[in-house]
């Protein structure tokens, strides 16, 4: 409540808030600081800036930053406060309409921010498309684009795509799907190499792939949330061949 921002800024709070909503939590004096702390800590221009550390992908852009903030802020938005929530989501949304994305994580970041802030269609179907349009052959997608297809880039647009209503039935999204099964390991894992800077000391999390497995797992949570989504959809095919 005194400002205090907690390690990974925006990033954190708008995951965190994420994960409480998807457990249907409640408001509470926990939620609210967060979204105190977020309505005194955006920029005039809209944005919400890092701690100055790149570490990409995750925490390497502004747009992460500001979409995120946005999330948490419609997920939980304080009692009596509502006009200033709003405000600031507008002011939030005209700078991602502004913003010209240029990496996997921008585009998709973008994109959920604009559906998460309520953005008109057209704005929302213009950022679909500028997704659709870097799919590979193989059904993936790339964090840049002279870089390989990986499980982060493709998982995170996948579910950028679901967000704004693609069906999980279309063939690019299944094509993207057989991408992700394909390239999974055995024991349940993606590979993903880490192209971060290292600004803490290393430590072993338990998660495969020795230096690259932060990224990895993050790349794990966004295939995995890609895949579930073709789950409903499974289920109701089984139904309908009974």
């Amino acid at each position: 409540m005194q400002g205090d921002r907690t390690a990974g800024d925006f990033v954190t709070i708008g995951y965190v808030m994420s994960a409480f909503a998807a457990e249907q939590y409640p408001l509470d004096t926990i939620t609210a600081q967060s979204t105190h702390l977020l309505l005194g800590q955006q920029t005039a221009d809209g944005t919400y800036l890092g701690q100055g550390v790149s570490r990409p992908p995750m925490e390497d852009t502004i747009v992460s930053q500001t979409a995120l903030a946005v999330r948490a802020m419609t997920l939980y938005p304080i009692a009596g406060r509502k006009s200033e929530v709003d405000e600031k989501v507008r002011r939030s949304q005209r700078w991602l309409l502004a913003v010209t994305p240029s990496t996997a994580e921008e585009r998709n970041m973008r994109l959920m921010g604009l559906v998460w802030s309520k953005a008109p269609r057209a704005d929302i179907n213009a950022a679909v498309q500028q997704i659709i349009a870097k799919q590979r052959a193989d059904g993936g997608w790339g964090q840049h684009d002279d870089y390989q297809s990986d499980a982060w880039a493709t998982g995170e647009s996948l579910y950028a795509l679901r967000q704004a209503g693609t069906a999980a039935t279309t063939e690019l999204y299944r094509k993207g799907v057989a991408y992700l099964l394909k390239n999974q390991y055995q024991n349940g894992a993606w590979f993903v190499k880490s192209r971060a800077y290292p600004t803490q000391t290393y430590f072993d999390s338990g998660y495969p792939f020795g230096h690259n497995q932060w990224i990895s797992a993050g790349a794990a949570s966004w295939a995995g949330l890609a895949i579930a989504e073709t789950l409903p959809d499974v289920k109701l095919t089984a139904e309908k061949s009974r």
